[in-house]
């Protein structure tokens, strides 16, 4: 029986009645299997770990790009907007060439922004067309305009825009 054990024949024994063979494993095929196993796994963490954290950063890289983009964007429809009421204050008629850049940038919006941003700036082109076509406005009528807040369309503007920008975040 000692020869079969060393030659890693198996050995036979009967239980209840049934032949059992049993082999032995060598201590040593344990270790390197346990090892081995070991191995995988830990790669196998490290490289979950690794991607998760990798496509974290990407993610957050990804938003705060889009978030300053549209940032700039809202700026630059808000600067615009200024100018055009400022125009729209003092002329009679509408200035066709001074409401492309205003309508470019609504193209922008349509194509970044969520729906109620774009509600918002189409309310405020609207808002601008029709005070082009009214006469002249004084400066009384601009004072009332700046006392009169819950009127401001840039103001709504603004708060969708925060808004939105907010859930970049």
């Amino acid at each position: 029986m000692v020869n079969r054990l060393r030659r890693g024949l198996p050995r036979r024994s009967v239980l209840g009645g049934i032949l059992v063979l049993e082999r032995h494993m060598d201590s040593a095929y344990l270790s390197a299997f346990s090892a081995l196993a070991g191995a995988m796994i830990g790669g196998v963490t490290t490289f979950l770990s690794s991607w998760t954290t990798q496509t974290a950063q990407i993610r957050s890289a990804r938003l705060t790009e889009e978030r300053s983009r549209r940032d700039d964007l809202y700026s630059k429809f808000l600067e615009e907007t200024a100018r055009l009421y400022s125009y729209a204050m003092s002329e009679d008629k509408i200035n066709h060439d001074k409401l492309v850049n205003i309508f470019a940038l609504r193209g922008r919006i349509l194509l970044q922004s969520s729906p109620s941003t774009v509600e918002a700036a189409d309310a405020i082109i609207k808002r601008l067309v029709s005070i082009y076509m009214k006469p002249n406005r004084t400066d009384e009528d601009l004072l009332r305009d700046l006392e009169n807040t819950s009127d401001d369309l840039m103001v709504d503007f603004a708060k969708v825009c925060r808004a939105e920008l907010r859930l970049l975040n």
